[in-house]
């Protein structure tokens, strides 16, 4: 069929056949497929370069599904370009979960190699935020950094104001804080209640100290029958027990 102008051909069913040879489809204007499904079948790939894309779906409900028979057949969605450009994927959907990453059978890797000023992981919400884990084993959520000497993990609560704006709770089992020094600063009262044993343990000095003038420091004991409190200082036979006082009323 040659044409200088338009041809149209209208039919109830049209096939068009090139055998092993190859089948082009060329205009320099714009190409209109129109029809009320669109079937596309390949035995190899399926290649699309275009200046710009878009695929909109609308009014039901759509997949974009690979399916791997081996090992490495990765499926990847990239924005390649090193420029000031984004790779966006957004919802509008109202339910709970109306954006989702989910596997059923691996793991999830979330990787940042960005050197730069705010070139971080970023996760905000207008809502709560809760991690999760089910996993039965120790370092069942592990939160690490290993950048530096000069690193750090900070959890910052701006604005509560309450008693418990920031909560450590263990249901179950205990708390444990190892560190190579430990620094607790408060603008206000320390208190530290223990439901049952309290035990202040060091290497070298224990100093129980108050810099205010009105400050004072109360050792008391309900203990109702014998020992109720002991101040031992016998170790060593030079072991000395010093107390000193402006009065002393015992």
């Amino acid at each position: 069929i040659d044409a200088a102008g338009a041809a149209t051909i209208d039919a109830v069913g049209v096939a068009i056949g090139a055998g092993s040879g190859e089948l082009d489809l060329t205009t320099t204007g714009t190409m209109d497929v129109n029809a009320a499904a669109l079937d596309i079948d390949a035995s190899a790939a399926v290649t699309i370069d275009s200046v710009g894309l878009s695929i909109d779906n609308a009014g039901v409900a759509a997949n974009i599904t690979s399916t791997t028979d081996g090992a490495g057949e990765d499926f990847t969605i990239a924005l390649a370009g090193a420029t000031d450009s984004s790779l966006i994927i957004s919802s509008t959907g109202t339910a709970a979960d109306a954006l989702q990453i989910t596997t059923t059978a691996g793991g999830i890797d979330i990787t940042s190699t960005g050197t730069g000023n705010n070139e971080d992981i970023d996760i905000s919400s207008t809502s709560a935020v809760n991690l999760l884990s089910t996993e039965n084993s120790n370092n069942a959520i592990y939160l690490r950094a290993n950048g530096g000497t000069s690193e750090t993990i900070k959890i910052h609560s701006d604005q509560g104001s309450s008693a418990g704006s920031i909560e450590l709770t263990s249901d179950a089992g205990g708390i444990d804080v190892n560190a190579a020094h430990i620094t607790l600063d408060s603008t206000a009262d320390i208190v530290i209640t223990a439901g049952d044993d309290l035990g202040l343990s060091a290497a070298d000095n224990l100093l129980a100290q108050t810099t205010s003038t009105s400050g004072h420091i109360v050792i008391h004991s309900a203990h109702t029958a014998g020992q109720a409190i002991l101040i031992d200082a016998n170790a060593n036979a030079g072991s000395i027990l010093d107390i000193d006082a402006g009065i002393l009323d015992i």
